[in-house]
C-alpha cells in the first residue's frame, strides 16, 4: 500500500518533472519565434525590396525560382532532414550526433550532385535548345540557390533536434547580414539588380550561412564509413519513400497556384499573387518556428505517453490558428496604410487578393497543426494518400475558380483543397492512429 506521503512525493516530483519540461519548452519556443522573425523578416525585407525594385516580369520570374528551390528543399526534406527528427530519438544516445553527422554528409552529397546535374543539362541541352541558352544564368542560380538552402536547412533542423535553438538564430542572423551586405553592396556601386542577380545573392548568402553552421555546430565527421552513410540511407527510405510522394503532391497542392497562373497568365500574374502573399508572410513564416520546436519535442514525448503527445499537438493547431486570425484581421483593418509601405504603387487594387490569402492562412495554420501530429507518428503512407487527393481537388478546384473569378479564385481553390485535407486528417481513422 502506497502511503500518503509517498504520494505526495511522486505527485510533487510529477509536478516538477513537468514544470521543467514546461520551462524548457517556453525558452525553446521564445528563441525560436526570435529565430523565425530573423528568418521571414529577412524573406519578407527581401521580397519587399525587390517588389520595388525588379519590374513586375522580373519578379513573377524570382517567384518562379522561389518556389522551385522550395520544392527542392522539400525532397531533401522528406528524404533526410525529417527522417533524421523522427528516428534520431530510437538511436543510442553517444550514436545521435555521429548520427546527424553522417546525414550531414549525405544532404552535402545530393545538393552537389544536383547541381553538377542541372549545370550539365543546361550546357548539354543548350546545343539543341535557345530558351536553355536564354535561361542559363538564371535556371544554374536557381539550382545554387536550392542546394544552399537545403544544406542550410539542415542545419537549423540539427540545432533544433539537439536543442540548440540559439544555433538556428546564429545561423539566421549570419543569413541576414550577408544578404544585408551583399544588397547593400550592389545598391553602393550601382549594380542594377535582375532576377539573376537577386537569385544568386539568394543562394551565396545561404552558402555562408552553411559555412557558419559547419563551424557553429561541430559535427564530428571523422571516421565516417559510406557502409554507414548507406545504412542511415536504407533506413530513412523506409519512411522516405512515402513522405517523397507527399512532398511531391503537397507542392502540386500549396503551389498550384504559381503552376497555373504561370501557364495561363505568365509571370505577371505570377507577381501579382506574391506581391499580394507578402501581407501573409509574417504569419504564414511563424509556422515553421513552432513546428520546429514542437516537432521533436513531440517526437520524444511519443514514446512516454502518446495521449500526452496528442493533447499537445492539439493546443498547437489552436495556437496557430489564433496567431493567423490575430494578424489577418489586424492587416485587413489597417489595408490602406500597410499597402503602400509593402508593395507601393505598382501593384493596386489586390485587398480582396490578400483577403482570400488571410483566410487561406487561417485554414493552413488548422492543417499543419494536424499534419505535425501525423509525422510524429510516422503515419507518412496514410498521409500520402491523404495529400494525393487533396492535390487532386486543389488543382481542380484553382483551375476551376481561377477561370471563373481570375487570380482571387485560385487562392480559394487552394483554401478548399486545404479544408479537405484538414477533414482527412480529423477523420476517426487518423485518430485512432494519434491516440492508440
Amino acid at each position: 500500500m502506497v502511503s500518503p506521503l509517498n504520494k505526495k512525493v511522486g505527485f510533487g516530483g510529477q509536478w516538477l518533472k513537468y514544470k521543467i519540461r514546461a520551462k524548457s519548452l517556453g525558452k525553446a519556443l521564445s528563441i525560436s519565434v526570435a529565430n523565425q522573425v530573423v528568418s521571414s523578416g529577412t524573406n519578407f525585407g527581401m521580397g519587399v525590396y525587390l517588389v520595388r525594385v525588379l519590374s513586375p516580369e522580373d519578379y513573377g520570374l524570382y517567384g518562379i525560382g522561389f518556389a522551385i528551390s522550395l520544392f527542392y528543399a522539400g525532397i531533401g526534406n522528406a528524404l533526410f532532414l525529417l527522417q533524421m527528427v523522427v528516428l534520431a530519438p530510437n538511436k543510442a544516445l553517444e550514436d545521435r550526433l555521429p548520427y546527424a553527422a553522417r546525414i550531414f554528409l549525405t544532404v552535402l552529397c545530393f545538393a552537389f550532385l544536383s547541381f553538377l546535374l542541372v549545370i550539365l543539362i543546361f550546357i548539354i541541352g543548350g546545343f539543341g535548345s535557345s530558351l536553355l541558352v536564354q535561361y542559363k544564368q538564371y535556371g544554374i542560380g536557381v539550382a545554387a540557390a536550392s542546394a544552399s538552402y537545403l544544406v542550410k536547412e539542415f542545419y537549423v533542423r540539427h540545432a533544433y533536434n539537439v536543442r540548440r535553438e540559439g544555433l538556428a538564430l546564429a545561423i539566421h542572423f549570419v543569413l541576414a547580414a550577408s544578404l544585408i551586405v551583399l544588397l547593400s553592396g550592389l545598391h553602393f556601386v550601382n549594380q542594377t539588380v535582375s532576377v539573376e542577380v537577386a537569385i544568386w545573392a539568394y543562394a551565396f548568402a545561404h552558402a555562408v550561412a552553411s559555412l557558419s553552421g559547419y563551424f557553429l555546430a561541430g559535427l564530428p565527421l571523422q571516421g565516417i564509413t559510406c557502409d554507414s552513410m548507406i545504412e542511415d540511407v536504407k533506413d530513412a527510405w523506409h519512411g522516405g519513400k512515402w513522405a517523397l510522394l507527399t512532398n511531391f503532391v503537397y507542392f502540386m497542392r500549396i503551389h498550384a497556384h504559381t503552376i497555373i497562373i504561370a501557364a495561363v497568365i505568365g509571370p505577371l500574374g505570377v507577381a501579382k499573387l506574391n506581391a499580394s502573399r507578402l501581407f501573409v508572410t509574417p504569419a504564414v513564416m511563424l509556422t515553421p518556428a513552432l513546428s520546429q520546436v514542437f516537432l521533436p519535442w513531440m517526437a520524444n514525448t511519443n514514446g512516454d505517453s502518446p495521449k500526452q503527445a496528442h493533447f499537445i499537438g492539439q493546443l498547437f493547431t489552436l495556437a496557430l490558428l489564433g496567431v493567423a486570425i490575430i494578424y489577418s484581421l489586424s492587416i485587413l483593418s489597417a489595408f490602406d496604410f500597410v499597402s503602400p509601405l509593402i508593395v507601393g504603387e505598382r501593384y493596386d487594387s489586390i485587398f480582396w487578393l490578400v483577403a482570400a490569402w488571410c483566410v487561406y492562412a487561417c485554414v493552413m495554420s488548422l492543417r499543419n497543426g494536424q499534419e505535425i501530429m501525423v509525422q510524429v507518428y510516422k503515419v507518412f503512407k496514410k498521409q500520402m494518400f491523404a495529400t494525393t487527393l487533396s492535390a487532386i481537388f486543389t488543382i481542380f478546384f484553382v483551375w476551376l475558380l481561377s477561370g471563373v473569378i481570375g487570380i482571387v479564385g485560385a487562392v480559394l481553390g487552394m483554401c478548399i483543397g486545404e479544408c479537405l485535407l484538414v477533414w482527412f486528417y480529423c477523420r476517426k481513422g487518423f485518430r485512432n492512429i494519434l491516440t492508440n
